[in-house]
């Protein structure tokens, strides 16, 4: 998608986010009115692709769809906030007004919470607690790309840089087969003598494969058990939302720290050093050694 296609695109998304959320408002302006028009009536025929994709990515039900359109539209529309009245957008508020409410979808292990797309505030009665849409969710529905403010001091995005030979190219191709139409990929142990060139050799294979290759420094997992639990749920939603993978450089991390933490993520993941003894996942070895004398010689 060249640049222009890509404007048209969130110049699409936009409208039909609009389209929804002016529903919404005809919704909640309706509530109470004798004679209303029946929940769900009306409903924009064109829907919001990005908001269509994290239905479908997270397993949303229609009543937790709209109450991610509700969190948005407080947000971006300020006669919809009017309608939310003092408190804002509440449960108790959703649960009344949008079409087949749920009561679990404010449950802990529901996707709205266990993926963190919307806050609810503390309050002694869930239904009077302000909900709130994540930023990164916000952002997503937009269509910006930005990565999570939260994970934007512990991983960098990568970019391909130099074309390598062709026994380090053949290590590509051999992660590339390895993942590809893989419904759960292995984790890619990343070893040999040439660690950089297997840092760029996951790099070009991400990109060929249409992923975003994150870089994570070992040492920079919290060794906190909630805090390292919570930073794997992120970069999980990343991988989600984004299609991204993870490269985590082993440095000197300590070895049940990182074992954790592999347990805990669930993305295509690379590791670049020697793995933990205590890791159980599925895993492939690639060997990225040095060109070759002739390589070299080439190179030169």
């Amino acid at each position: 998608m060249n640049e222009q296609q890509h404007n048209q695109w969130l110049e699409n998304n936009q409208a039909a986010l609009n389209a929804e959320l002016d529903w919404l408002q005809a919704l909640l302006e309706s509530a109470g009115e004798e004679n209303s028009v029946p929940p769900g009536a009306g409903t924009p025929e064109v829907t919001a692709p990005t908001l269509d994709f994290l239905t479908a990515r997270f397993g949303l039900s229609g009543f937790e769809r709209s109450i991610v359109l509700l969190c948005a539209g407080a947000e971006l529309n300020s006669g919809l906030l009017r309608l939310c009245g003092a408190q804002g957008p509440t449960f108790g508020m959703a649960l009344a007004v949008l079409p087949d409410a749920h009561w679990n979808a404010l449950s802990p292990a529901s996707p709205l919470r266990h993926w963190q797309l919307v806050h609810a505030s503390s309050c002694d009665r869930i239904t009077s607690a302000r909900l709130s849409l994540d930023e990164r969710i916000l952002h997503f529905l937009l269509g910006a790309g930005n990565l999570d403010e939260r994970l934007s001091g512990l991983v960098r995005p990568l970019i391909p840089g130099r074309s390598l030979p062709a026994s380090q190219e053949f290590q590509v191709n051999r992660l590339i087969s390895l993942w590809e139409n893989r419904e759960t990929p292995p984790v890619i142990l990343i070893q040999g003598n040439d660690p950089v060139a297997g840092r760029e050799a996951a790099v070009q294979a991400c990109t060929r494969l249409g992923m975003q290759a994150l870089a994570l420094q070992a040492q920079d997992i919290d060794p906190a058990a909630g805090e390292r639990a919570h930073m794997a749920r992120l970069l999980t939603r990343e991988f989600m939302l984004s299609n991204a993978a993870l490269l985590i450089d082993g440095g000197n991390a300590a070895p049940s720290q990182l074992a954790g933490f592999m347990e805990q993520i669930d993305c295509p993941l690379m590791l670049l050093g020697d793995p933990p003894d205590a890791l159980r996942r599925n895993s492939a070895i690639i060997e990225v050694d040095k060109p070759t004398t002739t390589e070299q010689r080439d190179m030169w």
